[in-house]
């Protein structure tokens, strides 16, 4: 059974790494005028009553997040907002590319291993998507010449996030074991 991983003001990320809306964020959305339906939602009886109101029709229904379902929807109907270069870009050579960015010409072997071994891992587990999308949105805080953190929490035990710039945080160098980050 799914547990609140990070319980925020108005939504959630379970242990299986889903975020899930509270209702009073869809409220916040409908006050705005956002649509409802691209937003995930916990099981509430105002969620079941909005989307019996609307027939349940799914262009219209708040898709709502049970505990045990997957993480995330299939990948043929889930489609990253990012521009189609990010959506085909080669992960692992984008990471090395920046790893010697970051990290100098020659990288030192313990680093060049270590990030291969993040990169299986990761790829083992489905994240190549999230990593392309990371790295747009990293891309453009750097364009629009916008800060961005130092480091926090879990993401700071991966080399990978280190290289492609998440935060400044040598994980190597502070022997920090990645599956700190892969819990």
């Amino acid at each position: 059974m799914a547990t609140a991983l990070v319980d925020l003001d108005n939504r959630i990320v379970t242990d299986e790494g889903e975020v899930v809306a509270k209702y009073e964020l869809l409220e916040e959305f409908a006050m705005r005028g956002e649509p409802l339906f691209r937003h995930k939602a916990l099981d509430h009886p105002d969620v079941r009553f909005y989307n019996a109101r609307n027939g349940n029709r799914p262009d219209k229904a708040i898709p709502i997040w049970h505990p045990g379902s997957p993480s995330a929807p299939p990948n043929e109907t889930y489609a990253w907002a990012i521009p189609p270069d990010y959506v085909a870009l080669d992960v692992f050579a984008r990471v090395f590319a920046d790893a010697e960015r970051r990290l100098g010409t020659n990288p030192p072997e313990e680093y060049l291993n270590r990030l291969a071994d993040e990169l299986d891992m990761m790829s083992e587990r489905g994240m190549l998507d999230f990593l392309r999308c990371l790295i747009y949105v990293l891309d453009t805080l750097r364009d629009r010449g916008v800060v961005h953190g130092v480091g926090r929490g879990s993401s700071c035990a991966s080399l990978v996030l280190y290289v492609i710039g998440v935060h400044r945080v040598d994980p190597v160098a502070h022997d920090i074991p990645v599956t700190e980050f892969l819990k």
